[in-house]
């Protein structure tokens, strides 16, 4: 839920329903003065955002987002493969973890996945056969994601925003 407020010496002049939100805007109209603040509370619950299937590079992708904030996946977190393999599970749920002695202190996102089963066919990666279980759940994996704006800060490697659901 969103809530803007005007504050003047503790009142609330202004709130969401006085201020609706339009095509995705929240516009507050008012005499300012010195001294005025806004106040803007956000949801901080974990979600998953789905990408738009004309975009065809994330088509079935889903994005961490929580509050204003995209999460991604780091490689250093998901060791034994690239995240490349690694596929999100929408039925499960999210959750939230404050960890103050990560990255100086954020909260991470959890989430259920798998890795993708591969194939070793040498370097054809593609079949004519039809054989390649390329959707096929593999082992389990816990995913840990961190907010993008805080990644390449341990080790070098691989990131993810959009990740696979099937």
């Amino acid at each position: 839920m969103v809530g803007a407020f005007r504050v003047r010496s503790g009142e609330t002049v202004h709130d969401s329903a006085d201020a609706p939100v339009t095509d995705g805007w929240l516009r507050l109209e008012s005499p300012w003065s010195p001294g005025d603040r806004i106040v803007l509370e956000l949801s901080m619950e974990p979600r998953l955002t789905v990408a738009d299937p004309r975009v065809d590079a994330v088509r079935g992708c889903v994005a961490v987002e929580r509050g204003p904030l995209v999460y991604c996946l780091e490689g250093v977190d998901h060791p034994g493969g690239g995240l490349d393999c690694i596929v999100l599970d929408t039925t499960r749920p999210l959750t939230e973890e404050h960890r103050p002695d990560l990255l100086g202190g954020v909260t991470t996102v959890t989430a259920s996945g798998h890795r993708r089963r591969t194939v070793d066919a040498g370097w054809r990666p593609y079949t004519s056969d039809g054989s390649a279980p390329s959707g096929t759940n593999g082992d389990p994996v816990e995913l840990t994601a961190v907010p993008y704006h805080a990644w390449a800060n341990r080790k070098d490697g691989a990131l993810r925003v959009w990740l696979p659901t099937r």
